[in-house]
Formats: C-alpha cells, sequence, structure tokens
C-alpha cells in the first residue's frame, strides 16, 4: 500500500486518546507524548509506517522567574516525514514550545510537536471531544495600535539578507517574531535585533 492508503489503514485502527494527565498549575487536562507512542507503536508497526524528524528552526530565550532563577524558553519547528513500506511519503510541519530549567527545553519542544503531529495526522479524537464551536466567551477590548515605525523596524530586519543573497530568517521564524510583536513590539525589537547579531556574527 502507498503512505496515503497506510494512514488511512491505521486510522480505521486508532482508538480515542482520553486526556489522563492534569496539569496543576494551569488547570487542564491533556493528552502526553507517552499516552500518544502507547497507543501508535504497534499500529504503525502492523501497517509498515515510520516517521523521519528533522529540526527546521530552533528558538531559544531566557525567561526569569519569581525566585530570581531562570528558565530556558525553548521554540522548535519540526518537520515531519511518513513514510510506508512502498517508500511513498507524506510531510509536514509543526510546532512546539518546551521550558525547562535545566537542559531539556529543546527536547520537551520536540515532544510536543511530534504529539501534535501524529494527533493531526491520524486525527485522533479524545473520549470527551466536542465542537468548538458549542463553547462561548467572551472576547477582550481590542489592543491599542502597534506603533508603525517599530513595525517598519521589525519588517527591516526580517528581511536582511545573507552575502550570498539568502535571508537571514526563514519564514517560519518571521512568523512568529509578527506574533511576538503583537504582544510585545518592544520585547521583539529587541530579540529580533540579538537574533540578527547572533546570525551574522556566525557568517
Amino acid at each position: 500500500m502507498n503512505i496515503y492508503q497506510s494512514i488511512t489503514a491505521a486510522m480505521a485502527d486508532v482508538e480515542p486518546i482520553a486526556k489522563g494527565r492534569y496539569n496543576k498549575e494551569q488547570r487542564f487536562s491533556f493528552r502526553g507524548i507517552d499516552e500518544i507512542m502507547n497507543e501508535l507503536q504497534p499500529i504503525l508497526k502492523k501497517h509498515g509506517l515510520f516517521v523521519v524528524p528533522k529540526v527546521v528552526d530552533v528558538i531559544r530565550q531566557e525567561k526569569p522567574t519569581k525566585s530570581g532563577g531562570m528558565l530556558l524558553y525553548s521554540i522548535v519547528t519540526m518537520e515531519y516525514t511518513m513514510y510506508a513500506q512502498d517508500g511513498s511519503s507524506v510531510t509536514g510541519s509543526t510546532v512546539g514550545e518546551g521550558m525547562d530549567s535545566g537542559d531539556k527545553a529543546s527536547n520537551k519542544a520536540m515532544a510536543v510537536a511530534l504529539k501534535y503531529f501524529l494527533l493531526q495526522t491520524f486525527c485522533i479524537p479524545t473520549e470527551d471531544a466536542k465542537d468548538p464551536d458549542a463553547d462561548s466567551h467572551s472576547v477582550a477590548a481590542t489592543p491599542a495600535p502597534i506603533d508603525k515605525n517599530k513595525l517598519s523596524s521589525l519588517a527591516a530586519i526580517m528581511n536582511k539578507n545573507r552575502k550570498d543573497g539568502t535571508p537571514y530568517f526563514p519564514e517560519e521564524r518571521k512568523k512568529h517574531f509578527r506574533e511576538l510583536a503583537k504582544k510585545d513590539i518592544d520585547q521583539c525589537l529587541k530579540d529580533a535585533e540579538i537574533a540578527l547579531e547572533e546570525l551574522e556574527a556566525s557568517e
């Protein structure tokens, strides 16, 4: 079978995976990567499917804690290629975020990225899945407009090219900075300037 037939056959064997874990600090239930892999590994093996990961981009930031310590915050863009026995494949990418006081931030981010790639590829439902349209939310007031001069400065940094003409910032990273700018344009500019300096110094 080709990759699409193999994935479809595997989807027929996948059972709903409940949100069996609970985040006490942020108070929400979730499905861990272990539950996903325990469910999918025998199914992938049965249908001759395997996944090859590729790191596309990594962004690391240090964030101070209330106790005076430091947390390492990592955002990784991962590309996953899933192969079938006949050699056919399909590729998808996801972004994962992780935070750790040691050296595990990137590992956590990659685990999150893999989890959501598998959940979305195989359309794995939860036992309590519900339609998002059934939820109602109160929307916060529209934030103040972002300073256009600062946005122009950010765009100038994002559009910088290397000596060979290739851009310093891939599209996924530009997207990350654009999202960050919506929340804190000043911090975004600072991070972008530091990132550009590091990239220029590495040439």
